[in-house]
């Protein structure tokens, strides 16, 4: 994924002639030099490269605004992770249409980084990028199931003008084990239907998180098996991931703040799986 990310900057920076690259404040796109520039979730301010840029993008993941505030003038991509899990997990209506829209008026090419989103995971519509067609897309560790492959998918004419000016290469690119690894899984995806699961279930799954009563409770949001709970207190969070870690059930937090739980649990469990979860949490964060 990381590299994959990598890929998209240097064909969107070849394509457009610019070299800003536009992230969400609190973005996360990758471990290489480059993407570690655009994640600042996880580098620190002193850090920051004179070419990214980072958006507030919480009004209108909200909903308190109806576009995009701020300019990609020199931008040559906006990218973003499409289920917004580093910004607190949202499925924003019309959120991805509005970056769209900013990012074609402005020159800047849409990239979709859909590492942790893509392939069934968001439900049904299998892709976190809806009807916002985005102008390159990434994708990593759910290709394979967790064996390493990435891969970046953007328009003939992208991709010419990327080829034309220089060449890529990689050592493992193209490998038949990888490919192997990659088909099999788009066959058990199929096979189990596992988008249209996701879909089902991830909605159960939110209903009875909904139902947890608690006044640390915000929010429960999300989309397919990909679930925020936002609490009020990041302090209180970190006490619940780690009091579920004991019981044995592995979540993580997210978010600005660090005040979301994040679910996002294999693509195959069942309901007595969510019952489980859903006993668990429900104990362990009346503690």
């Amino acid at each position: 994924g990381s590299e994959a990310n990598d890929l998209a900057y240097r064909m969107a920076r070849t394509f457009t002639g610019k070299s800003v690259a536009v992230t969400s404040r609190n973005a996360y796109h990758g471990a290489t030099t480059v993407t570690s520039e655009m994640s600042p979730e996880e580098r620190q301010a002193s850090l920051s490269a004179e070419w990214t840029r980072q958006l507030d993008l919480q009004p209108l993941l909200r909903g308190q605004a109806e576009q995009l505030e701020g300019s990609l003038s020199a931008a040559a991509m906006l990218i973003v992770d499409t289920i917004f899990s580093t910004e607190g997990i949202h499925r924003a209506p019309g959120a991805l249409a509005a970056l769209k829209q900013a990012a074609t008026e402005s020159g800047a090419l849409f990239v979709a980084d859909e590492v942790q989103a893509g392939f069934g995971r968001v439900g049904s519509q299998f892709w976190g990028f809806g009807e916002a067609v985005p102008d390159i897309v990434t994708m990593g560790k759910p290709i394979a199931n967790g064996y390493p492959m990435g891969a970046v998918v953007t328009t003939p004419e992208i991709a010419e003008a990327f080829a034309t000016d220089t060449s890529y290469f990689s050592t493992f690119a193209g490998s038949p084990v990888a490919t192997a690894a990659a088909s099999a899984v788009l066959d058990v995806i199929d096979d189990e239907r596992l988008a249209d699961h996701a879909e089902v279930l991830g909605g159960r799954f939110r209903e009875r998180l909904f139902e947890i009563d608690h006044p640390q409770i915000i929010d429960v949001r999300g989309a397919g098996l990909f679930i925020g709970i936002e609490l009020g207190d990041s302090a209180f969070a970190a006490s619940v991931v780690d009091e579920m870690r004991q019981r044995n059930v592995l979540i993580g937090r997210t978010g600005p703040a660090g005040s979301v739980l994040k679910l996002r649990p294999p693509l195959a469990i069942q309901e007595f799986h969510v019952d489980r979860v859903v006993s668990e949490l429900t104990a362990a964060i009346q503690m």
